[in-house]
Parts: C-alpha cells; sequence; structure tokens
C-alpha cells in the first residue's frame, strides 16, 4: 500500500486523528504522530530533527516532544552529529 505525503498531515481531519491517536494510545501505548514519526524514520533510516520537522509538517518543539517520548519508550535512539 502506498500513502500519499498529503494523507500524512496532521492538520487534515483532526476530529478523527485525535480519536484514532487516543485509541492507538490506550491500546498499544503509542499515538498517532509517534507512529507517523516512526514511519517518516524507518523510510529514511536516519534523519536529522529539521529534516523530520519538514516531512510532519509540524514545529521543531512538537516534534522534539514526540521524539522525547519515543525515545523513552525504546523506540528511537539520538545519535549526536560529530564534527
Amino acid at each position: 500500500m502506498y500513502v500519499s505525503k498529503q494523507y500524512c498531515r496532521l492538520d487534515s481531519y483532526p476530529d478523527f486523528l485525535d480519536k484514532y491517536s487516543k485509541y492507538l494510545d490506550h491500546n498499544y501505548n503509542i499515538t498517532l504522530p509517534q507512529m507517523l514519526c516512526l514511519y517518516e524514520i524507518s523510510e529514511n533510516e536516519q534523519m536529522n530533527l529539521s529534516q523530520l520537522t519538514k516531512c510532519m509538517n509540524l514545529n521543531n518543539s512538537a516534534v522534539t516532544g514526540i521524539i522525547d517520548r519515543l525515545e523513552v519508550k525504546g523506540f528511537v535512539k539520538r545519535i549526536k552529529k560529530r564534527d
């Protein structure tokens, strides 16, 4: 199945997405934004926060919060960029 990027925009269908996100969180301990971030990361293997923010069409602080929670749950690991 292919999903168009336009359907991953979180500002569309807010009521449905809110209800579905709560369902996922209650039953699977993951929210829809967290799942979408994991999808984007899995498609790109590694991405920096700016790239993920652009893909998700959210602000940097929102994506930082999502990644913080995913890291606590053990789904992602941040790797500091070496100069």
